[in-house]
């Protein structure tokens, strides 16, 4: 499994930055029939092929699709312990939109790797690892009609740093939810066409 990465060298070596990216279908739970006969048999193995099965059994209960952003956060970070989730959507003209939950409850900044890995996904296409001053994971996915998404996960320097096996787990992830996500947001422009519609209807009568 080929991955491209690269290694950023500052002045400062205390600062130095490492940023790792990985092509979604090169996650080694991509195929998850090949990661049960493939992968070692180790306690963390079993645990994420069991959350990847898991998951989308949980969204597929959740119609809503305000309620089933913040459950994709909630069931991301069970599976990856993080400080930080955004899940962010982006429309064909680059208007973003967002959803956050952090482990406290509490507000936690965006700090500013994870801001330009999401910029990153987003122009090409690609999950990122970013690992310095604190630690990023974020991978996208394709909705229908030009929407795109990208969830990314973040951590301080006091809590333990994201890792490449936390970016195969979180593509695969993000290619899980991705029909599932679509599928409500469908929904929910259906609905609020047809709402539109017997407005303009009862409003001509």
């Amino acid at each position: 499994m080929e991955e491209i990465s690269t290694v950023t060298l500052p002045e400062v070596a205390a600062s130095a930055e490492v940023v790792v990216r990985l092509r979604a279908e090169e996650s080694t739970y991509a195929q998850i029939d090949l990661a049960f006969d493939t992968l070692p048999r180790s306690p963390r193995v079993w645990q994420d092929l069991k959350s990847l099965l898991t998951i989308p059994a949980a969204l597929l209960q959740v119609r809503d699709a305000a309620k089933l952003l913040v459950l994709v956060l909630e069931k991301t970070m069970a599976a990856i312990p993080a400080d930080l989730a955004l899940l962010v959507l982006s429309d064909p003209s680059g208007r973003r939109s967002s959803s956050t939950l952090t482990r406290t409850g509490e507000a936690e900044e965006t700090s500013q790797q994870a801001a330009e890995s999401i910029d990153q996904v987003f122009a090409d296409g690609v999950c990122i690892l970013r690992q310095g001053s604190c630690s990023v994971a974020a991978a996208p996915f394709l909705l229908d009609q030009g929407l795109h998404g990208c969830v990314c996960l973040q951590n301080g320097p006091s809590s333990r740093p994201l890792s490449k096996h936390h970016l195969h787990l979180l593509a695969a992830i993000v290619s899980f939810i991705a029909p599932i996500l679509g599928a409500a947001l469908r929904l929910r422009r259906l609905e609020t066409e047809n709402q539109k519609l017997k407005a303009a209807t009862a409003g001509s009568l």
